[in-house]
This record gives structure tokens, C-alpha cells and sequence, in this order.
């Protein structure tokens, strides 16, 4: 039996924005029963050999919602992974998400011996940095781990059960992070530096310890959660107005201060930051190249989101 390494492709493509998205692995989201590898953006871990793992897969065994979910199983191929859970699927976001004010969540299902099972892991990370940004983790002892300013933290008073669907959400702000298991806090704290980069892949992997083992995910959501982080452009806060001839975003608020602009290009970069403190606020865009950008928007403390065309 040998170890393998992760082999992962990424796949770039440009879209217009960051919109909200579920996957629930569904004939009508594109998706069919069998291996997920190339479907829809997800490949799966490399053997090492210039192939793929097996057995990691969708299927209509289980799901809570529809029919289909992932699942993610042992490949009896190869042995332990020692160093942490690399064997499952990978995720490629068409265009990176930015890391302020992001949520990801998932339905998972656990169905293996508690005391001697696999580890399972769910996390975010950013591929070009090189570093996860999130992660929570399911250990074979039961218990559950948390990746907190860089650095695992053991989830006191919760325990994980086999068979048992969670629901599992991670919601990172611009200088926090905190896990949700069934809409109860397990873990948070501040952002650590690797932490702070923008989403470009979500993983959900084993280490392919037992033979018998495995996991579902299913609902696996992208910023779609009621939050005011991550809500879509609310009239009832504030308008805004873009004009061509001056080259400025006008913010208009009726009674809430502006507090500060960051804008992103679709490769999910910053390109510009502004601080910012009235109910009117004109942001000169002269800077920035014709096309389409999303702008993060602190206005009385709660963080908005917009998305625009300069042209």
C-alpha cells in the first residue's frame, strides 16, 4: 500500500460576480450518479501515478434534500494518510470569493465506527496562496476541530454520532471567523493570516482509514445565508448610482454613515479601499479598468454587497 499526494486541477473561468449558490447535486444541477471527478468544477485527489482516486462519488443513497448527495469513501488502493485528511473532492470556484464576509455550509452525514474511524474533513481554501482558510473537522475520536488564527481548536461539548446529518456553517468576517454546528456556535475567534485570503476551493476529504467508512455532503451553500454580511444590494439601507460621464459611484443613505468601500475585480483581487463617513459619498472610479466589480460596503457597522458595471 502506498501514500499518495494531492494532485488537483483548477479550473478558471470569469463570471459576473459572486451570486449566491447551491449545490445539492441534483440531474437538474447538471449533475449524474458516478464519479464526481470533472463534474461541475469538482475533481477529486490524485493517485500520484497521473490518475485519480476512486470511490468518491454522487450518489442517491442518501441526501436531505432531493435525492443525490457526495460521497466520499475509502480507495483501498492506498493506505492511512497520516499527515490528514487529503482523499475526497474538490471544489473549484469559477471566480474566488472573497474571504470578508463569506459563508459556506453543508449538510454532512457520518457512516463509520466512532473510536476507530476515519478523520473528515470540510474546509475552505485559497489555492494560490497555498493555505486553508477554514476548516472543521471530524475526528475519529468523536470529537470535532476548528481552525481558528491559524491553529487547530478542540470544540468542547460537542460530540459527533454516526448516521446523523449536520449541518455544518462557516462564516468569516474581516477580522473573525466562527463555525456553526445546527445554528449553535462551537468555535470562533480572529482571522489568523493564512486565514485572510480569498476562497478559491472548498474540500471535503477523509484519510482513508477504514475500509467500511464514509460521508455524505449535500446542500453544499455558497453565501446564502440571511446575514447582513453577505446579503445582496438592500434599497430599503441605501441606493447607489453609477455615472459615466464623471466616472463616479454615487452611495446614497437616508440616515446611515458610510464607513469605508473596498472594491474587487472578478479574479476576487482588491483594487481599491476608501474610507468613508457621510450619508452621500462619491467614489471617483478613474482608477480602475472598464468592467464589472463587486464592493464590499460598510455602512453603520454591517457590511453590504453590490456589484457594478464601469464603463
Amino acid at each position: 500500500m502506498k501514500k499518495i499526494t494531492l494532485l488537483f486541477l483548477i479550473i478558471i473561468v470569469f463570471e459576473t460576480g459572486f451570486a449566491q449558490q447551491t449545490i445539492s447535486f441534483e440531474g437538474s444541477e447538471g449533475y449524474y450518479n458516478g464519479d464526481i471527478n470533472g463534474q461541475n468544477g469538482w475533481v477529486v485527489t490524485g493517485d500520484g501515478s497521473g490518475g485519480f482516486v476512486v470511490n468518491q462519488v454522487v450518489t442517491s443513497d442518501g441526501a436531505t434534500d432531493g435525492t443525490n448527495s457526495l460521497k466520499i469513501a475509502n480507495d483501498n488502493r492506498f493506505g492511512w494518510q497520516s499527515n490528514g485528511p487529503i482523499i475526497g473532492g474538490f471544489y473549484n470556484y469559477s471566480s474566488p470569493i472573497p474571504y470578508q464576509n463569506a459563508v459556506i455550509s453543508g449538510d454532512i452525514y457520518i457512516d463509520d465506527v466512532t473510536g476507530d474511524s476515519s478523520d473528515y474533513r470540510f474546509g475552505t481554501v485559497s489555492t494560490t496562496a497555498g493555505y486553508y482558510t477554514s476548516i472543521i473537522q471530524f475526528v475519529y475520536t468523536g470529537e470535532v476541530a476548528a481552525l481558528v488564527g491559524d491553529t487547530f481548536v478542540d470544540v468542547t461539548g460537542f460530540t459527533w454520532a454516526v448516521q446523523t446529518w449536520y449541518n455544518i456553517r462557516i462564516e468569516i468576517g474581516t477580522t473573525n471567523i466562527t463555525y456553526y454546528i445546527d445554528d449553535a456556535v462551537v468555535a470562533t475567534g480572529a482571522l489568523g493570516p493564512n486565514q485572510a485570503n480569498n476562497i478559491e476551493q472548498v474540500r471535503f476529504l477523509h484519510d482513508n482509514y477504514t475500509d467500511t467508512g464514509f460521508a455524505y455532503l449535500d446542500n453544499f451553500r455558497t453565501n446564502d445565508e440571511p446575514t447582513a454580511g453577505v446579503n445582496e444590494f438592500l434599497p430599503n439601507v441605501f441606493n447607489h448610482s453609477y455615472n459615466t460621464d464623471t466616472d463616479v459611484l454615487t452611495l446614497k443613505s437616508s440616515n446611515l454613515s458610510f464607513n469605508n468601500i473596498e472594491v474587487y475585480n472578478l479574479l476576487g483581487q482588491s483594487v481599491m479601499i476608501r474610507e468613508l463617513s457621510q450619508t452621500i459619498e462619491d467614489v471617483n472610479l478613474s482608477s480602475l479598468q472598464d468592467g464589472i466589480y463587486v464592493a464590499n460596503i460598510l455602512i453603520d457597522g454591517q457590511f453590504q454587497t453590490i456589484k457594478f458595471l464601469k464603463q
